[in-house]
């Protein structure tokens, strides 16, 4: 209710077309009486991001910076989407107050941003958001994608020394429509309420999926260090978040793995019967 959404490749029911490189989002803002602004977009993949640089640095920074400015000009709360990889990944348990140093480029752009809407706005939210996943059928993040994989795949490779928060999508909606209906401001890190490696992520799928996935065949998961992969841009190894501040503000239990794992399976077993 009361929500417009963009989008530029896939097209959203009731959605509004738009290009961040070239369309005029003031329009927009203008027509539709826009009070909150979400800012997900972004080329988020880092080696994409790198090995495109020109266009990620418009995307990702200069086009960011300039809805900062659009959000100054029409007195609009800015929620901006930031990410996990604005840490280095050496120490994990990241809360707000810890010192945030990027070691790839997309960490780099996010963290510029963060500066500049501390600069320059007083109305503002950032969420520096953990690995989402979610219970969608058509969609491949972690959890769907690893249980789907299971019907034919024998042989999985995962890195112990890769620790994160898993948060569930649905959640992010969540948290996202109660800061803005609650006008809360300031910077959180925003996970689920689990920290896992990789490995022990799959090592938990695995155990409910052996329990209740029709199609299931028990697979060998090896564990391997992070370094293992080959990855155009280096990744922070642990960017574990201390979650205590954002859970303290929301009125809600943030969800746990298994609880979407079974959802996951449940739709799996009734496509696969």
């Amino acid at each position: 209710k009361n929500y417009y959404f963009t989008y530029f490749k896939n097209p959203i029911p009731k959605g509004i077309k738009f290009n961040l490189s070239n369309d005029d989002l003031s329009k927009i803002i203008m027509k539709k009486k826009i009070r909150n602004l979400v800012l997900l977009a972004a080329i988020s993949d880092p080696d994409e991001c790198y090995n495109n640089k020109k266009y990620s640095k418009i995307i990702n920074l200069q086009k960011a910076k300039e809805i900062v400015l659009l959000s100054k000009k029409y007195d609009l709360k800015l929620i901006f989407f930031s990410n996990e990889f604005i840490y280095d990944g050496k120490k994990g348990n990241y809360s707000e107050k810890s010192i945030a140093k990027p070691i790839n480029l997309y960490g780099k752009y996010k963290l510029s941003v963060e500066k500049f809407i501390k600069k320059n706005l007083k109305k503002y939210c950032i969420l520096r958001i953990a690995k989402t996943y979610s219970d969608f059928s058509n969609d491949s993040t972690i959890v769907n994608e690893f249980l789907k994989k299971l019907k034919t795949r024998k042989t999985f490779q995962a890195a112990f020394d890769q620790k994160f928060n898993p948060l569930y999508v649905l959640d992010l909606v969540n948290i996202t429509n109660y800061l803005i209906k609650k006008n809360i401001f300031g910077i959180f890190n925003v996970g689920g309420p689990e920290t896992f490696s990789r490995y022990s992520l799959y090592k938990k799928l695995n155990l409910i999926a052996s329990k209740s996935l029709k199609s299931y065949k028990k697979p060998v998961i090896e564990q391997v260090s992070i370094k293992k992969f080959k990855f155009v841009q280096k990744r922070p190894a642990d960017v574990s978040f201390n979650v205590s501040k954002i859970s303290k503000i929301i009125n809600f239990k943030l969800t746990n793995v298994d609880l979407v794992a079974q959802k996951v399976i449940k739709s799996l077993n009734k496509k696969w019967n």
